[in-house]
């Protein structure tokens, strides 16, 4: 609504508190809406990047400190202190095997502790590539890329060779991640 977006202009963090409200109410075994009685046993929330993330969990107890007292002190605590329950809420980052990714899921699980008071559960690496080629295959495929062959068969072997250093590279990058994180880390192709 018009008068829900001029809300949100004036006040800071609206929008994020409204939406982390929502998942609570969401997550909640008794809805206060009584013409929806659904009941979920699990709500997942794919939440934006990192630092936006990391911004809509913190909300909660910064309104609550805003206000001091009141219902949206009562709210925004129950909310946070959801957020902090590790016995209700989890927290998984999902990165490529990638520097930057990692290094944004590296500092995340840094800073969630002190965002909510709970850590990552677990780190998934999507889009790893998988091992196709040894270490010995990929000198073979060198040597072989420099014989002269044909455009297509040159290109094939380009290719093939592409694909091994960016395995190698996610392997390096993923050695990192599970070197540096507390979190265990789960891969998927």
């Amino acid at each position: 609504s018009h008068a829900f977006q001029y809300f949100v202009a004036a006040a800071p963090g609206a929008k994020e508190l409204v939406t982390i409200g929502k998942v609570w109410e969401l997550a909640q075994a008794q809805r206060w809406d009584r013409h929806n009685t659904s009941v979920y046993d699990t709500v997942v929330v794919d939440a934006p990047a990192s630092g936006h993330g990391l911004a809509m969990l913190t909300t909660p107890r910064t309104f609550g400190e805003i206000a001091r007292v009141g219902p949206i002190r009562r709210q925004a605590f129950k909310i946070r202190d959801m957020l902090a329950d590790p016995a209700r809420t989890g927290y998984v980052a999902v990165a490529l095997p990638e520097e930057m990714p990692v290094n944004e899921t590296l500092e995340l699980e840094e800073r969630l502790h002190g965002a909510v008071g709970a850590g990552l559960d677990a780190i998934i690496v999507n889009a790893v590539y998988p091992d196709r080629f040894s270490k010995a295959e990929a000198e073979k495929l060198r040597a072989a890329a420099g014989n002269g062959h044909r455009p297509e068969a040159a290109g094939a072997l380009r290719a093939a060779l592409t694909e091994y250093e960016r395995a190698r590279s996610q392997r390096s990058h993923l050695r990192r991640l599970r070197r540096e994180a507390s979190a265990p880390v789960l891969t998927l192709p």
